[in-house]
């Protein structure tokens, strides 16, 4: 956490960095009197200094090769709120009517985890008993092919789920 709670305290600016290989980080700022700022990058300063005016939102992306594998999450510490809920990959987490300044700051990196249920649901679908040996053995092959777990992206398993149910469509009856 970066600010304070309870006493009352603007931030005024942020900076953030990220310290994963192959992650970077980008956000912007609502500021009182002045709006939205451009997105800046990678600890550079976004806000006022010397200027006495509060940051009221923030929006912050991941940026790098690896951005597609994690998301970042963040929530904020509002005058007359408190802590709001959980926002993500850009979403705005403040408030940008109500003139509230933002106090503090809580900032994750989370990796990215594929849904499986539709997956698990197509290698389940199919009884052996029910094939022949030869048309099995070929199916049990595109299916050795096409294994996936929580650490494959969301795209890969929805391709590995889509030729598993082609493959079952192909099985011949005993």
């Amino acid at each position: 956490m970066s600010g304070t709670e309870g006493r009352s305290l603007r931030l005024e600016g942020i900076k953030i960095n990220s310290f994963h290989d192959n992650l970077g980080v980008e956000y912007a700022t609502h500021i009182q009197n002045i709006g939205w700022q451009d997105y800046v990058a990678n600890g550079e300063l976004s806000g006022t200094t010397n200027q006495s005016l509060r940051l009221e939102a923030i929006r912050i992306n991941l940026t790098g090769s690896d951005s597609t594998k994690y998301d970042i999450q963040y929530r904020v510490h509002v005058q007359n709120i408190g802590w709001m809920d959980w926002s993500k990959n850009g979403e705005v987490a403040g408030t940008t009517d109500l003139g509230y300044r933002l106090e503090a700051i809580e900032i994750k990196i989370v990796k990215i985890t594929a849904d499986l249920t539709a997956y698990n649901a197509a290698l389940t679908a199919v009884n052996p008993a029910d094939y022949s040996a030869v048309s099995w053995a070929d199916y049990q092959t595109i299916v050795a092919t096409n294994s996936m777990t929580g650490d494959n992206l969301q795209t890969e398993v929805d391709a590995a789920t889509a030729a598993i149910m082609a493959a079952a469509v192909t099985l011949a009856l005993n």
